[in-house]
């Protein structure tokens, strides 16, 4: 009988490799995975059905989509759970989550990247209008293939006008500004001096008489009040917003954003 002589430490170390090789695969499907229902309200077909759409939509804006669905929100609000759960996992930077809270009863559309630009306030506001109308008749899937459909109308549409960006320009840009401005100032005050000077009246040394020729008179005048007119006209009210308004998760992540309670 052959007596094999096989090191503990080498064995060990293969253990090691098929630990890391069997569970790393499940690590990165869970971290990235776009559809999470912990909140089970969604059957195997309608899984099947958004998965495809999630799909299509990603690839249409080239975003991540995550939907996600939850009866435990650890204490935070909607908002709140949305922006962290996009943070806290292996999401690129453009992207957006829509979040179905069952404990806050709310949806939520946490944006992230680009997507802030194109889901703006006013387009998240009409999409979750016409998400939350499927929410109490437990119609969940409709209501998550709302999100993805308009997802993908507004990205084709583009970026819409006056968002209000912020525009930051170089130093050269500066510099082309500043100093015209600065020859502009002293070529007018240089202007301005010689005009004044040409102009300035020498010291009067000639006092009028004013007590010897004088005279002052008084006319009493009253004000009547004939008749008044009021006059009306429409203000009209300022065009909704086309911006993104944002703010900064507990990750320091920036976020776009609305929900709907339901």
């Amino acid at each position: 009988m052959v007596k094999l002589n096989i090191n503990p430490l080498v064995i060990g170390l293969w253990g090691l490799f098929f630990l890391l090789i069997t569970s790393f695969p499940l690590n990165v499907s869970a971290e990235t995975e776009r559809l999470v229902d912990q909140a089970q309200l969604l059957s195997e077909e309608d899984k099947a059905y958004l998965l495809e759409q999630i799909e299509a939509t990603h690839s249409e804006t080239e975003a991540d989509v995550v939907v996600l669905t939850t009866r435990d929100a650890n204490g935070l609000s909607a908002r709140e759970y949305a922006d962290d759960y996009y943070d806290q996992h292996d999401f690129s930077e453009d992207g957006f989550l829509f979040l179905i809270d069952m404990d806050n009863r709310q949806i939520y559309l946490s944006t992230s990247g680009k997507m802030i630009r194109y889901l703006t306030d006013e387009r998240i506001n009409q999409t979750l209008d016409k998400a939350a109308a499927y929410l109490p008749n437990e119609n969940y899937r409709e209501a998550i293939d709302t999100v993805l459909t308009d997802a993908v109308i507004y990205y084709r549409r583009g970026l819409p006008n006056q968002q209000g960006n912020q525009v930051i320009q170089d130093g050269n840009s500066f510099l082309r500004i500043f100093i015209p401005a600065v020859i502009g100032v002293i070529s007018a005050g240089a202007v301005y001096l010689a005009i004044k000077k040409e102009y300035d009246l020498k010291k009067p040394t000639y006092h009028y008489p004013y007590q010897q020729y004088g005279t002052l008179q008084l006319i009493s005048e009253k004000d009547t009040l004939v008749r008044s007119y009021i006059t009306t006209r429409h203000i009209p009210k300022n065009p909704p917003s086309s911006g993104s308004s944002t703010h900064t998760s507990s990750g320091g992540h920036t976020h776009g954003g609305g929900g709907r309670s339901f």
